[in-house]
């Protein structure tokens, strides 16, 4: 978490400001000794705020898609130039990262510089099939493999075949390594036996 002079966290505009990526510049290049010792290793980069899943355990929750935030691709550009020699490996995140409009550009312009990863809901991989050779790994949130469960889990009307049949057809064209991701709660606990056996 990142604070402002004030001491309260950052809000996304103050974040993505200039003066603020400046500042980090600044210091960076000025504390050799902190430079030495520092390895940031992954930089996560949470894209969009928004998501059309509606998960009762997100901190994202009830995000309506029309109102949500988002990184620019010239934000990421700012944001890739700025980490470069820094860290070594970049995780796209949400929200749902696959909901932003510039997925594909992003994902090449991460790709080319850090060996990228990508975590998502899964439902909309359609739109990254032209990409997904360059993502170096694939995390897939499916909280159940239970139909009315997993509607009940994410507020959507996808199955969790529907997702795995995504998978399964995005691997057919592409190498992506991929893994399946469950968020454990008071919802799902009870089946959770259940889905690691399968």
């Amino acid at each position: 978490m990142y604070y402002n002079k004030k001491l309260n966290p950052l809000t996304l505009e103050e974040y993505k400001s200039e003066e603020n990526i400046k500042a980090f510049q600044d210091y960076w290049e000025k504390n050799d000794s902190h430079k030495k010792n520092f390895d940031a290793g992954r930089l996560r980069i949470s894209l969009t705020e928004g998501c059309n899943f509606r998960c009762p355990y997100c901190f994202n929750e009830g995000m309506a898609c029309k109102s949500a935030k988002s990184f620019s691709v010239k934000d990421i550009a700012t944001i890739l130039e700025a980490s470069e020699g820094i860290a070594k490996r970049i995780k796209l995140t949400g929200g749902e990262p696959l909901f932003h409009k510039d997925i594909v550009e992003i994902i090449n312009m991460c790709s080319s510089k850090f060996q990228t990863t990508l975590t998502t809901n899964g439902s909309l991989l359609e739109r990254i099939t032209p990409v997904a050779d360059k993502l170096a790994y694939m995390r897939v949130s499916i909280p159940s493999l239970d139909d009315q469960e997993y509607k009940k889990l994410t507020g959507s009307n996808y199955s969790p075949k529907d997702i795995l049949k995504k998978i399964q057809e995005l691997k057919k064209i592409s190498n992506i390594n991929t893994s399946l991701n469950i968020v454990v709660n008071k919802f799902n606990v009870q089946n959770l036996k259940e889905y690691l056996e399968e």
